[in-house]
């Protein structure tokens, strides 16, 4: 008997060594050898305080995940905290951003004509007057925030293609206005820090709100697009100069929806609240004839979606946040794509 316990105790400390364990809810193993190999981590958890919202950009050899600090989903005292890793699985603070008596909301990375990481984001004040703002950062620190001279629209992702930055905006709490609901904007700014119309009043109909747009080799551009009116979703195509679009209804709603292209014309399409609100998905999109080749829902619960995507070497990195008993949970999952 007594062999037998000191063999169970072995047992279970190679399956603690080697297996999984649960950490606030999410199972996170052990980092395998293989630097290719699945994983999922919870990279920031801090107790009272909604994290949410992310962003993830890999760039010089470093990652980068930016999110919001709040009280709650939709409080207005929201900062931006920036983590930095080597590798995707160790992660430090660089810092925080705040713009005082302003809620800042959904922060987004992309590269600016002089090669400078920047990270965007919205603010409101609590008489919903609405800013959007850039800040340039590096490895140790963030800069002053710049005005990108656009109010009312939610310039809500960015997109790089040839060398001009495009970002779609929807018009923030719209009640009778009669400005258009969804605008293409555009800066030829090499620092980014003013926008113009591209397109005005590209989709007219029900709430647009967040949209992902990806531009391909082709000067197609894709567009994934939440509608808040019917809890819907659309995907819309434009040929270059974007000035016509063709939509099509999807057959899932999302919300914080992204996209990423794949070497085979697909997109790798992350959201939440597509099949469950509940819960966040990873799926692939084929955008020519507008189907869902597979589909994957991500450990997740609550209050829940967010994701932020980088496409490198056939490895996949999301970013995205979850709710467990209470507590908002920022998570990375790495992923091998077969190309």
């Amino acid at each position: 008997m007594k062999h037998n316990f000191v063999l169970a105790q072995v047992i279970f400390c190679a399956l603690v060594l080697f297996g999984c364990k649960k950490e606030n809810g999410l199972e996170n193993p052990v980092i395998p050898v293989d630097p290719n190999a699945d994983l999922l981590k919870v990279i920031w958890s801090k107790k009272g305080v909604h994290s949410a919202f992310t962003d993830l950009m890999q760039f010089e050899n470093q990652f980068y995940c930016a999110f919001r600090e709040g009280s709650s989903h939709t409080s207005y005292d929201g900062i931006f905290r920036i983590l930095i890793s080597p590798d995707g699985l160790s992660w430090n603070t660089i810092g925080t951003v705040s713009v005082p008596y302003l809620d800042l909301r959904d922060p987004k990375f992309f590269v600016d004509n002089e090669g400078k990481l920047s990270l965007a984001g919205f603010a409101r004040d609590t008489l919903d007057k609405k800013y959007n703002f850039v800040w340039k950062l590096n490895k140790t620190g963030i800069g002053k925030p710049h005005s990108v001279g656009i109010t009312d629209y939610w310039l809500w992702r960015y997109t790089k293609f040839k060398n001009i930055n495009y970002s779609i905006g929807y018009l923030y709490k719209k009640g009778g206005s009669q400005k258009p609901k969804l605008v293409l904007f555009f800066s030829s700014d090499s620092g980014f820090l003013r926008y113009e119309v591209k397109g005005a009043d590209i989709f007219n109909k029900g709430c647009p709100s967040e949209a992902s747009l990806v531009i391909n080799e082709d000067s197609v551009a894709y567009v994934c697009l939440r509608d808040d009116c019917a809890n819907g979703a659309y995907f819309g195509k434009s040929k270059y100069p974007f000035a016509k679009w063709d939509w099509t209804k999807l057959q899932y709603p999302v919300r914080g929806p992204n996209m990423v292209l794949l070497p085979n014309g697909n997109l790798i399409l992350a959201a939440g609240s597509m099949k469950n609100y509940y819960k966040s998905y990873l799926t692939e999109f084929d955008p020519r004839n507008l189907t869902f080749k597979s589909f994957e829902e991500l450990p997740s619960g609550g209050d829940t979606g967010y994701p932020g995507l980088v496409l490198r070497d056939s490895v996949l990195w999301v970013s995205y946040y979850t709710q467990t008993n209470d507590q908002m949970q920022i998570v990375i999952k790495r992923k091998k794509i077969v190309m």
